[in-house]
């Protein structure tokens, strides 16, 4: 799964400042977590004395709705993320300036989000923190004060 929020970041500082954003991925869910979570949980798992053969890190699945309503939320800023076309999608990432090659990989992660490939509900990243996985709020929070 994907650590908050290296693709989605651009989500979150336009929505912190008011502006709408553009997603593909339809209803599709993914669940986010930090990713200190991720290397922290790595790190345990690489010193566990027989760990198990995969693991499926992840935070609770959400959609790309329920991400705006949470960005709301903390910021108190008038967020929409619009759902669009993957055409649509991928000239918005054109007039942003992303890099052709990127903007098909991005593309892409959204096709496989709409698809439901990316909805998996787990335990494992708590598992191995050994607590819960940092909440959405929270985490959001925290990735834009830096």
């Amino acid at each position: 799964m994907l650590g908050i929020w290296k693709n989605e970041l651009s989500y979150l500082q336009a929505g912190a400042q008011g502006q709408d954003s553009v997603y593909a991925a339809g209803d599709g869910r993914i669940g986010f977590a930090l990713e200190r979570e991720y290397a922290e949980a790595a790190a345990k798992v690489m010193t566990m004395p027989v760990p198990k053969p995969v693991y499926e890190f992840a935070g609770t699945p959400v959609t790309y709705a329920e991400l705006a309503a949470t960005l709301q939320t903390v910021t108190s800023q008038a967020v929409t993320f619009k759902a669009v076309s993957d055409d649509t999608y991928r000239q918005a990432m054109r007039e942003a300036g992303v890099a052709p090659e990127l903007v098909e990989v991005l593309l892409s992660m959204q096709i496989m989000m709409r698809a439901g490939e990316l909805d998996v509900t787990s335990s494992d990243l708590a598992d191995v923190l050994g607590r819960p996985v940092t909440p959405l709020a929270t985490a959001i929070r925290e990735i834009l004060s830096r």
